[in-house]
């Protein structure tokens, strides 16, 4: 199979199971410290989670941070 009949089909799936198959793709290209890496980012979700509940950080909804972007998706 090429690999432009693998995106097709790919992209012809429910966007529930593309994200899913891209989370497995990316997963894949993790180098081998990729465990480190994961222990960074969760050292610094846990700072973050810390920052906002001391009031240091503020939540701000999805659909108003896509906007800011201009994500078509979350337009309207």
């Amino acid at each position: 199979m090429t690999t432009e009949a693998i995106t097709s089909a790919a992209l012809a799936l429910p966007p529930e199971s593309r994200a899913a198959l891209a989370e497995t793709l990316l997963a894949s290209l993790d180098p081998p410290d990729g465990i480190k890496y994961r222990a960074e980012w969760e050292r610094e979700i846990e700072g973050r989670i810390d920052a906002y509940e001391r009031g240091e950080l503020k939540a701000v909804p999805l659909d108003e941070v896509m906007r800011s972007i201009g994500s078509p998706r979350h337009e309207g």
